[in-house]
C-alpha cells in the first residue's frame, strides 16, 4: 500500500494544476474554457489513479475466470446428470453418509456418470462447439453463429486460420478458400 501512495504521490505532482482558475482573474475565462480547464485536470487525476492501480494493486481480469471454466456441452450433455448426481448426494447426506448401501451405490453411479460426460465434453469440446456453429447455422440464427465465431477468434482457435485465409484472399486465389476452416470447424452434414 506505501508503493502505491508513492507512486500516486509522483504521478499527481506530475499534473499541472490549472492555477487560472484559482486567482481572481478567473472572472475573465470564458464559462467554455474554464470548464475544459476543469475538466483535463479531472480527467488527469482520474488517469494517475488508475496507473498507479494498475502498477500496484493485484486484480483480476472481469470475465476472465467464467470463460475458462465455461465446457462446452454442459446444457445438452452434462446439466443432467450433473442434476441427477447432486440430488443422490443430498439424499446420501440425509441419509447421514451411509458407507454402504443403494443410497451410496447410488450417488456412486450418478457421480461417475456426471464425471464421465464432463471428461467427454472436455476430450470433444473443438467438435461439440463446431456442432452448435453449425446447428445455428443451419437454424438461420446468424447473430449466434457470428457471436461463437467470434467467441473462438477471441480464445485463438480461428485466428490462424483466419490470418490465412486472408493471405489466399490478398493474392487473388479464390478457389478452396473455405479448406483451411474445415480443420477447425467441423459441420455434421447428416
Amino acid at each position: 500500500m506505501q508503493r502505491y501512495e508513492s507512486v500516486l504521490y509522483e504521478l499527481l505532482n506530475q499534473v499541472d494544476v490549472p492555477v487560472s482558475l484559482l486567482s481572481s482573474e478567473c472572472v475573465g475565462i470564458p464559462d467554455n474554457q474554464s470548464f475544459q480547464l476543469i475538466d483535463n485536470y479531472y480527467n488527469n487525476i482520474v488517469s494517475c489513479i488508475r496507473q498507479a492501480v494498475q502498477l500496484n494493486i493485484p486484480h483480476s481480469i472481469k470475465g476472465h475466470s467464467y470463460s475458462d471454466h465455461a465446457i462446452a456441452g454442459w446444457n445438452d450433455i452434462v446439466k443432467d446428470k450433473h442434476c441427477a448426481a447432486r440430488a443422490a448426494y443430498l439424499d446420501w447426506v440425509t441419509a447421514g453418509r451411509p458407507r454402504q448401501g443403494p443410497v451410496l451405490l447410488l450417488m456412486n453411479r450418478t457421480r461417475a456418470a456426471f464425471k464421465l460426460a464432463i471428461r467427454y465434453c472436455k476430450q470433444h469440446e473443438d467438435r461439440i462447439r463446431s456442432d452448435n456453429m453449425a446447428n445455428s447455422l443451419a437454424d438461420k440464427d446468424y447473430k449466434a453463429f457470428w457471436k461463437s465465431v467470434h467467441k473462438r477468434i477471441v480464445m485463438g482457435k480461428l485466428l490462424n486460420m483466419l490470418q490465412l485465409w486472408v493471405a489466399v484472399q490478398v493474392k487473388g486465389h479464390s478457389r478452396n478458400v473455405g479448406q483451411p476452416f474445415r480443420a477447425v470447424v467441423q459441420f455434421n452434414t447428416g
